[in-house]
């Protein structure tokens, strides 16, 4: 229904491997160009099936800081949401649909609503996109939280309060 787009300046055209690890549920990223190297290692929390935390950790090494982006894509209605007040978390959100229709033959269609705030740096929202600096030798999370109408009827009122809370808890365990 969605894609999260992640973008790193000075890495594109890099070189990069992935690799599934089924047996620990993750997949291993290693970008590369001049220097620069982004490793990721991405896992969705198994403790929550209500709001289908992915966490993405992301280890930057290279010789300057580099801005990366996170923005999400869908096939159907993406309606991004506007930033949170200035004293709360800098989150981005989008509303996606499976149809252009709330129904199809009297069944609701899938309605989901995704968030994702990163850890470790200050990300800044605007037009859409989630922006933020990884600097040499940094550890960063991003955490991306995934809630539809099947998993919960109240998944739009409840996404903002539940995608902080799900960030500390997940974030305390690494």
């Amino acid at each position: 229904m969605a894609r999260l787009n992640l973008s790193l300046s000075g890495l594109a055209g890099s070189t990069y491997r992935m690799e599934q690890d089924i047996s620990r549920g993750e997949i291993d990223g290693l970008f590369t160009l001049s220097g620069n190297t982004l490793q990721t290692t991405s896992w969705v929390q198994a403790t929550d099936t209500t709001n289908n935390l992915l966490v993405t950790k992301m280890v930057y090494t290279g010789g300057t800081s580099r801005s990366a982006s996170v923005s999400f894509c869908g096939r159907t209605r993406v309606t991004p949401f506007p930033p949170a007040p200035a004293a709360r978390v800098m989150s981005l959100y989008f509303n996606v649909s499976a149809d252009n229709v709330a129904q199809v033959g009297g069944f609701n269609t899938r309605q989901v609503r995704l968030g994702a705030r990163v850890i470790g740096t200050t990300g800044v929202v605007s037009g859409g996109t989630l922006t933020f600096t990884l600097t040499p030798g940094g550890t960063y999370y991003l955490l991306t939280s995934i809630v539809s109408n099947y998993d919960s009827s109240s998944y739009q009122g409840r996404r903002n309060q539940q995608h902080r809370l799900q960030g500390c808890k997940a974030m305390s365990r690494l």
